[in-house]
């Protein structure tokens, strides 16, 4: 899904990845050495390691990340969020787990596409493991269809709306970089829904 506002015919595409770890293993491995080969190539990918005991930081390290690392009494998804972005240098921010993967060399370059198009933010499609237990591909086929949808802002539609129209994802989110520190980043007042509830601070700017 893609939230639109005016479209940038200026933009210049340097993509800071953002990727918060705990004990990530060979998938942070893997998912640093993919974003290394998109087509459209980070400009940077910034891990934040909350207290792993498993090498992920020095891993991710040598792998070609920028690794900061935090205790991880001090780990909340919003703030640790934030505090990279403050920290990236890119003008895409793009917010990933650990335990995502790339289907293909293309996400970063499609996911930037939606922001040259109009999109303020966009979230990519989640699709199951082979590995998943049949409740994880339920949840993920019924959360993520296999045709995107657009939700654009409309003064003439100022109703109430379903949770639909701010569900929004940071397992692989993009969002520019003017925007998101226009609307001060992601709450830092909630254990879970940071980005659903920035996707909801996304609608009511307009």
């Amino acid at each position: 899904m893609a939230l639109h506002q005016p479209a940038c015919s200026t933009m210049t595409d340097r993509v800071s990845v953002i990727i918060p770890t705990l004990n990530a293993g060979r998938m942070g491995i893997e998912l640093v050495e993919a974003l290394r080969r998109q087509t459209l190539v980070p400009h940077e990918i910034l891990v934040i390691d909350s207290g792993s005991t498993d090498g992920t930081a020095a891993a991710l390290s040598r792998a070609g990340a920028t690794v900061r690392t935090i205790a991880s009494a001090d780990f909340h998804h919003g703030t640790v969020r934030n505090d990279a972005a403050l920290r990236a240098s890119g003008n895409i921010l793009v917010f990933m787990t650990q335990d995502a993967a790339p289907q293909d060399g293309h996400l970063l370059e499609r996911l930037a596409d939606a922001l040259r198009r109009g999109a303020a933010a966009a979230y990519a499609r989640h699709v199951p493991r082979r590995s998943a237990s049949p409740l994880e591909k339920y949840a993920r086929l019924t959360n993520y269809p296999a045709e995107g949808s657009t939700e654009r802002n409309s003064t003439a539609n100022a109703g109430p709306r379903s949770i639909r129209s701010v569900f929004f994802s940071n397992t692989c989110s993009a969002v520019l970089r003017d925007v998101f520190e226009r609307l001060g980043g992601f709450p830092t007042h909630t254990i879970m829904n940071e980005d659903m509830l920035f996707a909801a601070r996304l609608r009511r700017a307009g």
